[in-house]
């Protein structure tokens, strides 16, 4: 059941508020002052990475963190280097947009702006305790350039996707942008086996999201664009590489596209933020759209193996509906989170949970999520689920950026700790 519906919440219900997790930190003295929180990361130990913009903890150092790591109870875990990266000095244009953690403990952070000494810097290693894995060789784009995207391969090899803007010409003029999906070996080091495929214009992306790595080694690619145009071909967002970087043609095209304002006769190029995989190849996405392949799809659909749209999927979302973020429990149970998340019948909302088929779970009842919205959601090894957005209220409680929420009466029991935690960053 999707938040703002049916029967309300309680501390028995699948997807109420843990309210022993995490503390009204925020320094800001508006409840309206809230952080920007795009990675909630959990560890095998039940302390949890928060990363974004804004983090800003009052335990915490000021200027306001991009990363920083949280206690089994949601506080503030001072052996962090004090709970924050402190290299990031105060640069105040650090975002982390995506992390990963490593069996060894060690963690993996994407984005933008990293380092105050080298701003080019995008991917860093930092060790348990929060300083900086000097062992790694850092990945740096130029300054305006960052990665959005970020996977960890079993082999302990990694892939980046980048939105790379190689001209920003006046804003009357589109931007010229190639999308860099590179493959790093272990050490941060360039892998010279993988294409480090230039997916340009002509191919609908202006930056890449979400990755699925698949059992044969291939890799689903999920991107965005922020251009407006015509119904076309430009329009794909999903693509399909080998496992050594170069495009499958065999897949697709997917061509996903927005149109919200069918009467003026145009069509904005949607997006797609999140994946999951199913059990049977089948894979569903979410983002931004109405249309998939021509056919009415908003903001959730799912692909056959081949690419082609599942017809007999349909989650019923409203137009206008927003999905940023999915991740898949071991019973084939799909949590969705964005921003006005809401089923045909019910009201607004931020998180939802979806049986394998589409369907609602009506067993799940959270709250509204107000302001923007949810940005992210986790599983943690009991099943409880770790949210982050840009949000105050939660459940009618007072949360800013992250929270907790009860989980399935089907706890989980796969081994999540070792896979990327995909971000998605939403222009809006």
């Amino acid at each position: 059941l999707l938040c703002g519906t049916g029967v309300p919440a309680t501390a028995q219900t699948a997807g109420s508020l843990d309210p022993s997790f995490g503390h009204q930190f925020w320094r800001g003295s508006s409840p309206y002052d809230t952080p920007w929180v795009t990675v909630v990361l959990p560890a095998r130990d039940g302390k949890v990475y928060l990363g974004g913009s804004d983090i800003d903890l009052l335990e915490g150092p000021w200027p306001r963190p991009a990363i920083a790591r949280l206690t089994s109870d949601g506080t503030l875990d001072g052996s962090f280097a004090s709970g924050v990266a402190s290299w990031l000095g105060d640069n105040e244009d650090a975002y982390v947009y995506a992390a990963a953690l490593q069996p060894d403990g060690k963690l993996i952070i994407a984005g933008e702006c990293l380092l105050e000494s080298a701003p080019s810097v995008r991917v860093l290693r930092l060790n348990a305790d929060g300083t900086r894995d000097t062992g790694f060789t850092a990945r740096t784009l130029p300054v305006g350039d960052d990665v959005r995207m970020l996977a960890l391969q079993e082999d302990g090899k990694i892939l980046i996707g980048a939105e790379i803007v190689s001209k920003v010409p006046p804003f009357d003029l589109p931007r010229i942008t190639t999308v860099g999906i590179q493959r790093l070996n272990a050490d941060g080091s360039q892998d010279p086996g993988f294409k480090s495929v230039s997916l340009a214009e002509s191919q609908g992306f202006d930056a890449a999201t979400c990755v699925v790595v698949l059992p044969d080694g291939k890799l689903l690619i999920g991107g965005e664009s922020y251009t407006s145009g015509p119904l076309s071909a430009n329009g794909r967002r999903c693509l399909q590489l080998n496992a050594d970087g170069s495009l499958d043609t065999s897949f697709g095209p997917v061509v996903v596209d927005l149109d919200l304002y069918q009467s003026q006769g145009s069509m904005r190029r949607g997006s797609v933020f999140a994946m999951v995989r199913q059990s049977d190849g089948k894979v569903v996405i979410g983002g931004s759209f109405t249309h998939v392949n021509g056919s009415p799809k908003n903001s959730i659909a799912r692909l056959n193996a081949d690419g082609s749209l599942d017809e007999s999927f349909d989650v019923g979302l409203r137009k206008g509906s927003l999905v940023t973020s999915m991740t898949q429990q071991d019973d084939g149970r799909i949590l969705v989170g964005g921003f006005s998340v809401n089923v045909l019948g019910t009201g607004y909302a931020s998180i939802a949970r979806l049986e394998a088929d589409g369907s609602p779970d009506r067993s799940f009842s959270p709250g509204f999520a107000i302001e923007y919205g949810i940005s992210t959601i986790a599983l943690e090894a009991d099943g409880n689920v770790l949210v982050g957005g840009s949000f105050s209220l939660l459940n009618g409680a007072s949360r800013r950026g992250y929270a907790r929420l009860l989980g399935s009466d089907r706890p989980t029991a796969q081994d999540r700790y070792a896979t990327a935690a995909q971000l998605s960053l939403i222009h809006i």
